[in-house]
């Protein structure tokens, strides 16, 4: 189990109606996916708003995470848009050819 602890952060954007920025630090793993996975269909619930999901703060991406990540994506009431790629995030995205649809950079640089 990862010793690290999933944070998340919900923030709802002042001045922009119907859009939520989510920001998730730490790992995300086999343990902790499910615990984003059910915050980001909760977010889609309660009624039809854009996501903006920062995972700038992240330090370990599994493959399970990027389940949710794709999953949240075809669930999602409105857009769901990553504003934020930790290294450990866009390398796996990467390798399968995903960067793009979520709009990120074919290359990282930092």
């Amino acid at each position: 189990m990862s010793a690290e602890l999933l944070e998340l952060t919900v923030v709802s954007c002042r001045g922009v109606p119907g859009v939520v920025r989510v920001e998730v630090t730490g790992a995300v793993d086999a343990v902790t996916a499910p615990v984003l996975g059910e915050l980001l269909r909760g977010v889609s619930r309660a009624e039809p708003v854009d996501v903006q999901l920062d995972l700038s703060g992240i330090t370990f991406f599994s493959y399970a995470a990027l389940e949710v990540l794709l999953g949240a994506r075809e669930q999602a009431s409105g857009r769901l848009a990553l504003t934020g790629a930790a290294r450990p995030v866009w390398r796996l995205l990467h390798v399968l050819g995903l960067e793009h649809s979520f709009g990120l950079p074919a290359t990282q640089t930092a």
